[in-house]
């Protein structure tokens, strides 16, 4: 009887593993999710996962990429979240270009999201140079380019990026014209922006010539809208 019952514990066990071994392999990371409720229970199985896992670099990622995905949505402390959670992972996976360059947005968000000036530029310089190192170590990935030249965009003038959002947004951009399949919204968003950079720059034709080409990239999105605004 004693025998029996061991090997019906022996089988449980091998069953709840195995189990537990089929959910981490099928853990996708939340890449473009936006929806706060799917973003919450990711994170919370991410969560549940680590405590028994904690340098399983996928699960790290899922955590920190969940977190990044929040904290773009602005919800209170998840841009640091974002940053502990990826900061391990990169330290785990360092020649991981695209952990690095979530990481660089995460500290970016960081930046934003503190209190105190000192922080805000600490933060936002370390995301450029975790960025410019994840661009250099894997410089044709289009969502390392995309997420560097999305920071680059973003930040106030101070910070003198806009040449390098440029160089990236024409790289991804580049690549689509060559036939590389790129979602149409992101490939709108980065006409849309190359297009708001040349009209800075006073350079309408082009700036046009960009915003025709975001309006053609994803016609009902809302980048193309905005193309569509700023043409006229």
């Amino acid at each position: 009887m004693n025998i029996s019952r061991y090997f019906v514990k022996l089988v449980t066990i091998l069953i709840t593993a195995f189990t537990t071994i089929i959910c981490m392999a099928a853990q996708e990371i939340p890449y473009g999710v936006i929806d706060r409720q799917k973003l919450d229970a990711v994170l919370r199985d991410a969560k549940t996962h680590l405590l028994t896992h904690e340098n399983d670099v996928t699960w790290l990622k899922t955590a920190g990429i969940a977190s990044h995905q929040l904290a773009n949505m602005k919800v209170t402390g998840a841009s640091d979240n974002a940053v502990n959670y990826l900061k391990k992972a990169s330290e785990l996976e360092p020649n991981n270009a695209e952990i690095l360059a979530y990481l660089g947005s995460s500290y970016a968000m960081a930046g934003r999201d503190s209190s105190f000036v000192v922080n805000k530029v600490s933060n936002v310089n370390k995301g450029l140079a975790a960025l410019d190192k994840a661009v250099k170590k894997d410089p044709s990935n289009l969502t390392v380019r995309f997420i560097r030249g999305s920071v680059s965009y973003s930040l106030p003038a101070m910070f003198s990026r806009k040449t390098t959002a440029e160089n990236d947004f024409l790289f991804f951009t580049s690549e689509a014209e060559s036939g590389v399949q790129i979602a149409p919204n992101k490939l709108a968003e980065a006409y849309y922006k190359l297009g708001k950079i040349a009209d800075e720059k006073k350079q309408k034709d082009e700036a046009n010539a960009f915003y025709t080409q975001a309006k053609k990239a994803s016609p009902q999105s809302d980048w193309a809208q905005q193309a569509d605004k700023a043409m006229k």
